[in-house]
């Protein structure tokens, strides 16, 4: 009989400490979430106002008004969908799109490995 009492407690503990871990990995992801967005949110604003500052520039260089301006706000936000599109994605962990191509060659690699056993 006490045998099972203490196995009662330690199953408890164990449930708890399992619900304590599951709540903190939950916390974590929805913090990286949130932190992601806002650096989405940056990288595309950043880019239309860096770029329509350069095209301001040019424009006062050049004498022409509103033409680099509007050249360059189109390119900005190409520039700010395309680093939304690389942080939704993880393609902007490393440099390039090397890790891509390895991640794609390793599920190749496996698959062949799996065909061949």
């Amino acid at each position: 009989m006490h045998d099972n009492k203490n196995l009662e407690q330690i199953e408890k503990k164990i449930s708890s400490l399992k619900k304590e871990k599951q709540e903190k990995e939950e916390k974590k992801h929805t913090k990286n979430h949130k932190q992601e967005g806002m650096r989405a949110a940056m990288e595309f604003i950043l880019s239309i106002l860096v770029s329509a500052y350069i095209g301001y520039w040019i424009d006062n260089y050049f004498n022409t008004t509103p033409a680099f301006i509007f050249i360059f706000v189109i390119l900005g936000t190409a520039t700010g969908f395309m680093a939304i599109y690389k942080i939704s994605n993880n393609l902007d962990s490393s440099i390039g799109y090397s890790s891509l191509h390895n991640s794609k060659k390793n599920v190749k690699e496996t698959l062949e490995k799996d065909s061949n056993e």
